[in-house]
Formats: C-alpha cells, sequence, structure tokens
C-alpha cells in the first residue's frame, strides 16, 4: 500500500463524507477509477453545484472538481490528488 499513488479508496470515501456530512443529499453511484472520481447525489432539497465543487475544491485531496446534471441527480467529477499531494 505504501507504493500506491492514489490514497485508498477508503481514504477518499472517508473524505467525500467529511465534506457532505452536513448536506441533506444521498449518494446515488460512485465510480472510481486511477485519480479520477465520479459520483452522483440527490435530495429532496434543492443542490447548488457551486456549494459543493467549492468544498471539494478547499479540500487538498480534490482537485478539477465539476459538476452537471442527469435528471434529479447533480453529477461531481474530479480528479483525486497522487497520495504524496493529499497527505500535504
Amino acid at each position: 500500500m505504501a507504493l500506491a499513488r492514489f490514497p485508498h479508496q477508503v481514504e477518499i470515501v472517508s473524505a467525500a463524507h467529511a465534506i457532505l456530512k452536513d448536506h441533506n443529499i444521498t449518494l446515488s453511484n460512485w465510480d472510481y477509477d486511477d485519480g479520477v472520481l465520479e459520483f452522483g447525489m440527490t435530495s429532496e432539497q434543492d443542490m447548488d453545484a457551486r456549494i459543493f465543487i467549492s468544498a471539494f475544491e478547499d479540500s487538498a485531496m480534490f482537485y478539477q472538481v465539476s459538476a452537471s446534471t442527469r435528471g434529479d441527480r447533480l453529477l461531481m467529477r474530479m480528479n483525486v490528488a497522487a497520495a504524496r499531494q493529499a497527505a500535504s
């Protein structure tokens, strides 16, 4: 694991949870592959993508965050920093 280029997926889930925990959302899907994370969110309340983009960009673990919509889902896409960068 020490040679892994990116943080373990458990660390990524934990970091995302810490960012999303105060929002009333449900994750509809989660797709992570080699430094690229995509997931969908739904909520009974309106979701402002700018809030989520800013929150993820403020984390050292995520960068180049973008959002789009598909139906009632907000789709988030971002890059995950390499393990050494994320620890900084």
